[in-house]
């Protein structure tokens, strides 16, 4: 019984690493038309204090976007300083502090590369984001549609 439960752990682990392996490769075909105007896009830069960033976009201007990529479904909200998954008229926290994590790679990324500031940006690819002003806690959060957009604005 014991092995069946540690199975089935595995296999949701895997199901959802394959799942935002998708989501990357989703937003990354998005953001191809930029590298075709003079932006740089590098994917999948690890970092040893914060795991990988997983999209880097350096505008022909030289602004620098630490890009994040969520799978997540449902609404998202940013309610108490925190971002929640809203299911009808009820709000649930997500299982990391996605709002600090990704704040963490924009400085690693920040330092490691000597930029003078690097946006951090939170991009759901299969979730409605109703996030006021597409900002919470300093960070861009956006769905995935809206991610060039925001990109081409800022950039």
């Amino acid at each position: 019984m014991a092995f069946i439960l540690v199975a089935n752990g595995v296999w949701r682990q895997a199901n959802r690493a394959d799942q935002g392996a998708k989501a990357e490769e989703t937003i990354g075909h998005d953001l191809n038309s930029l590298q075709r105007s003079g932006w740089h896009i590098e994917y999948g830069r690890r970092f040893p204090l914060v795991g990988d960033v997983d999209i880097i976009c350096r505008s022909p201007q030289g602004q620098v976007f630490a890009i994040d990529v969520k799978s997540h479904h449902g609404t998202v909200v940013h309610n108490r300083g925190q971002l929640r998954r809203q299911v009808g008229n009820s709000q649930y926290p997500f299982e990391k502090d996605f709002l600090g994590q990704v704040k963490r790679q924009a400085v690693q990324l920040k330092e490691a590369d000597d930029y003078s500031y690097v946006t951090p940006v939170l991009v759901f690819s299969s979730a409605k984001v109703n996030v006021s002003g597409s900002q919470a806690g300093n960070v861009y959060v956006v769905a995935r549609q809206d991610l060039r957009s925001l990109l081409l604005d800022r950039g």
